[in-house]
C-alpha cells in the first residue's frame, strides 16, 4: 500500500452512491469490474493539502509539540490556567514548544501557529537613530 493521503470523501461518496444505483439497474455479476471502478474513484479523488485544514487543539500529554511544530521562533499556541486569589481563567498565548512539551500539566492544550503568507519587505524608514 502506498503512502497515506487525505481525500475529500463527500463527492466520492456521492459518486459511489450514483454508481451503486447504476449497478442496481444493470443485471450484471461483474464484481471484479465493480471493485476496480470503485478503486479508480478513490485513486482519482482529489488530494487535500493538510496545510489547508484548520488547525486543531492537541492534548500535550498525548501528543507533545516537537521542534518542527513551532514557528520560526519555535512558538506554538498553548492554553494555560491562570488563577488569582479568588478565581482563575483559561488563557491562550504563544509559548516556546519545549516549555509546552516539558509542562503538559501547566499547558494541557496546544496547536501549531498558522504559517504567515509571503509578505513584501517593508521599505526602510528612519527610526530615530535605531537604524
Amino acid at each position: 500500500m502506498d503512502e497515506l493521503r487525505l481525500i475529500n470523501a463527500t463527492p466520492l461518496e456521492k459518486e459511489m452512491l450514483e454508481y451503486a444505483d447504476y449497478i442496481g439497474r444493470e443485471t450484471t455479476n461483474e464484481c471484479e469490474s465493480t471493485a476496480e471502478t470503485c478503486a479508480d474513484m478513490v485513486s482519482s479523488a482529489p488530494t487535500i493539502d493538510p496545510e489547508s485544514l484548520p488547525p486543531h487543539w492537541r492534548k500535550s500529554e498525548e501528543t507533545p509539540p516537537k521542534k518542527k511544530d513551532g514557528d520560526v521562533l519555535g512558538s506554538v499556541f498553548a492554553v494555560a490556567y491562570h488563577r488569582n486569589i479568588r478565581n482563575g481563567i483559561w488563557l491562550a498565548s504563544n509559548m516556546p514548544w519545549h516549555i509546552v512539551a516539558d509542562c503538559p500539566e501547566m499547558y494541557p492544550l496546544w496547536m501549531p501557529l498558522p504559517k504567515l503568507p509571503d509578505l513584501p519587505t517593508p521599505e526602510r524608514r528612519c527610526m530615530l537613530g535605531n537604524d
